[in-house]
């Protein structure tokens, strides 16, 4: 399975960054990995994280994954 960002207009909820981030943690990915993967510090995740739960008013990553899907802010595509 792989999960990617959406691409949406300027009206979307999340910035792209927080997009991002989400795609990663939808993929299990730890903080520590998402900063190595995406060039950034891992203040950043860790606040890109929490304003993206404050913005989708999720408890936690896995509502945070799954408010960001149901809302169609990031795309999950099954690999063949």
């Amino acid at each position: 399975m792989q999960i990617e960002p959406t691409h949406l207009d300027t009206a979307s909820y999340l910035t792209v960054r927080q997009r991002r981030v989400i795609a990663c943690v939808a993929q299990g990915m730890s903080n520590t990995d998402i900063a190595t993967a995406l060039f950034i510090s891992l203040s950043t995740v860790e606040r890109e994280l929490r304003r993206a739960r404050r913005t989708l008013r999720a408890a936690n990553r896995a509502e945070l994954v799954a408010n960001a899907a149901c809302r169609g802010l990031i795309g999950i595509h099954r690999s063949r």
